[in-house]
């Protein structure tokens, strides 16, 4: 054999270890992702018999409308992009349970539960307190449980110990919460019912409005959920404090959906089976909310 023949021999050898290495490379490849396909298939059939997920929804997307920039509900990640928070952390682990995808939408908080009326969104989260008036328009899924209560600066400059305290003071509500018309209650019935000047509402729009009004001294306390009190305290923020003896409207936080979707279901039993494992408590321990927890995904009004 001449050295000529062998190297072109070889040469072909090669080739052909090549081709069969891709072909068998190829096929394997081929069998991964229909063993994915498969798996991804079986992930969905579970999600449908054990959550209760419809079919159009499995492998697919969810979209979730939020308004950004208040922790510990929504912020934006060190990218500028990536929306995170423990609102966020607790849809991912639903979204992973359901296997379904999430595909975020940041808007004006008072933009979101009509986009989920008109159909834009399929869930609407943002510390969103479950009331009367909302049940009747949406359904709603409890997720934490809350309360109100005032941010002042550090140090308490105005010496507020009590609701009476705000009376004639610059109290900061954002547009669109319950916090307008619960401040105008407090305000009616522990100062003008009482002869007391009423409290002056100064009204923001984006979620973290009131860091700037406050910063500027356009306003002397802020109506605000008690668990971003809490994490601030948990983060060691030093610009605000809560007020002790001030704590209001105890409530639930709901994830807003459409009147009568089909993801109130499975998202309501993938919640309720993250209580029941501890996943959900890990999250609530993660963000210092331990306080805040509930110890059952109900649809219904919250008992006082």
């Amino acid at each position: 054999m001449t050295k000529e023949l062998f190297c072109m021999r070889g040469s072909r050898l090669r080739r052909s270890v090549a081709v069969a290495a891709a072909l068998v490379s190829a096929a394997a490849f081929l069998s991964a992702c229909g063993s994915n396909d498969s798996d991804s298939k079986d992930d969905g059939a579970k999600a449908a018999g054990e959550f209760g997920l419809p079919a159009k929804y499995v492998g697919g997307e969810v979209r979730i409308a939020t308004s950004v920039g208040l922790a510990p509900y929504e912020v934006f990640g060190s990218d500028g992009k990536t929306i995170e928070g423990y609102e966020p952390d607790i849809l991912a682990e639903i979204a992973k349970r359901l296997g379904v995808k999430l595909e975020w939408t940041a808007a004006k908080f008072e933009t979101i539960l009509p986009g989920v009326n008109a159909g834009r969104y399929d869930i609407a989260i943002n510390g969103i307190f479950y009331n009367e008036e909302r049940a009747a328009q949406f359904s709603l899924l409890n997720y934490f449980g809350d309360s109100s209560t005032m941010l002042v600066s550090k140090g308490n400059p105005e010496g507020i110990t009590s609701i009476a305290d705000l009376c004639g003071k610059n109290v900061a509500v954002q547009t669109g919460t319950i916090y307008p018309d619960a401040v105008e209650k407090l305000s009616k019935e522990n100062c003008t019912d009482k002869g007391q000047p009423a409290m002056k509402l100064v009204n923001y729009n984006d979620a973290a409005g009131h860091v700037l009004l406050m910063k500027q001294g356009r306003a002397d306390a802020t109506g605000t959920a008690r668990l971003v009190a809490d994490y601030a305290t948990h983060i060691g923020d030093s610009d605000f404090e809560t007020v002790p003896g001030i704590d209001y409207d105890k409530a639930t936080y709901a994830m807003v959906f459409k009147k009568n979707s089909d993801l109130v279901e499975p998202f309501q039993k993938a919640l309720q089976s993250m209580i029941d494992d501890g996943a959900y408590a890990k999250i609530a321990t993660e963000w210092g909310l331990s306080q805040s927890q509930i110890t059952n995904a109900t649809t219904e009004a919250p008992t006082p």
